[in-house]
C-alpha cells in the first residue's frame, strides 16, 4: 500500500510494530531510544523526540499513561467537574 501511495505522491509511511520501531536503522542512528519508569512500575522503552535543537535537548518527562490513568484529573482540573459529578460518572461506569 505504501508503494502505491508514494507513486501517487501521497505522503505516507508504514505502520510498524514496536519490534520494528526499535529495530529501525534510523531510530538506532539517531540514538533516540530511552528507558523510563512507567506508572505501572515497569521499565519501558520509549522514543525520544528526534528533533535536536541547540537550547532544548527534547527531554522526556514521563512514559505514556495507562488507559484512563488521568481521566479524573482531566475531568476535574480541566473541565471543572465536581467530585459529585465524578462519583456519578463512576457509578454509571462512564469512567
Amino acid at each position: 500500500m505504501v508503494t502505491r501511495l508514494e507513486a501517487l505522491k501521497i505522503g505516507c509511511g508504514p505502520i510498524n510494530t514496536l519490534k520494528e520501531v526499535f529495530a529501525d536503522p534510523q531510530i538506532k542512528a539517531r540514538n533516540v531510544v530511552r528507558e523510563m519508569e512507567h506508572s505501572s512500575g515497569a521499565t519501558v522503552k520509549v522514543i525520544a523526540n528526534p528533533v535536536r535543537l541547540s537550547k532544548d535537548a527534547g527531554r522526556l518527562s514521563a512514559a505514556a499513561p495507562l488507559l484512563g490513568e488521568h481521566t479524573v484529573e482531566i475531568l476535574r482540573d480541566r473541565l471543572g467537574l465536581t467530585e459529585t459529578e465524578l462519583a456519578t460518572l463512576g457509578q454509571q461506569k462512564v469512567i
